[in-house]
């Protein structure tokens, strides 16, 4: 029996989700295409645990994983930098609407809480980097559609800056190559990457099982006290 055909209360696998902005928008259905499919792998590997996805909702690599999970029949959770009115300023009229389409099919929305002191005049910067961090903090994954490049910004924020967090907290990184306008070099590979199997995750669908198991236990007797009555 799935998760989702239990209908309790399991502890779920969260995928935090970063990437460029500056995908190439010829490359973003094959992106969305491998996204959805390690998702999908994810739930085959871990049928007792409901995927939630974080994603800010970013233009690129945000939307491309959203759309993905959604496909998927993940759960999505939408940590944003800022308050959403604010945040549109970012984005022009075409990117405001499929913010808005996104949105709309979120489990939750909310301003990611601060991990560092918020500093005198910080710069919009530092509000991405906060919503970044909150994301590589609470995720077990972390999915980055990534050129590679290792580039550390002033004011904070970008994909590398996640990845770093992540890896040096020992969280799991799946890297899916990713070209960028700006760095239009990098190529991604013909085979898809394999996501493999993690003991952190496998004591999460263990411990799920136990509970399914316990409920179905608790169901049989609810349904033998009844028929004895």
């Amino acid at each position: 029996m799935s998760a989702a055909q239990l209908g309790c209360n399991l502890l779920p696998i969260i995928v935090g989700i970063t990437g460029h902005r500056d995908i190439p928008p010829e490359y973003a259905v094959e992106l969305e295409n491998r996204v959805e499919s390690q998702l999908l792998q994810l739930q085959r590997q871990y049928p007792h645990c409901p995927v939630i996805v974080l994603s800010s909702l970013a233009d690129g690599a945000d939307r491309i994983c959203a759309r993905a999970a959604l496909k998927a029949g993940c759960r999505l959770r939408v940590p944003l930098p800022m308050a959403r009115e604010e945040y549109e300023k970012d984005f022009d009229e075409i990117s405001r609407r499929e913010f808005g389409e996104l949105l709309s099919q979120a489990d939750d929305i909310f301003v990611a809480a601060a991990i560092e002191p918020v500093p005198e005049s910080p710069p919009r910067g530092y509000f991405y980097r906060q919503a970044g961090l909150y994301i590589a903090k609470r995720a077990h994954l972390l999915i980055a559609l990534w050129d590679g490049r290792e580039t550390l910004y002033p004011e904070g924020g970008g994909t590398f800056e996640s990845v770093d967090l992540m890896r040096r907290e020992n969280g799991i990184v799946f890297h899916i190559p990713a070209p960028r306008l700006s760095a239009p070099e990098t190529v991604m590979p013909e085979a898809e990457v394999v996501l493999q199997e993690d003991k952190r995750l496998s004591a999460i669908e263990e411990f799920n099982l136990a509970i399914v198991a316990q409920k179905e236990k608790l169901n049989d007797m609810v349904a033998q006290s009844k028929s004895d009555l």
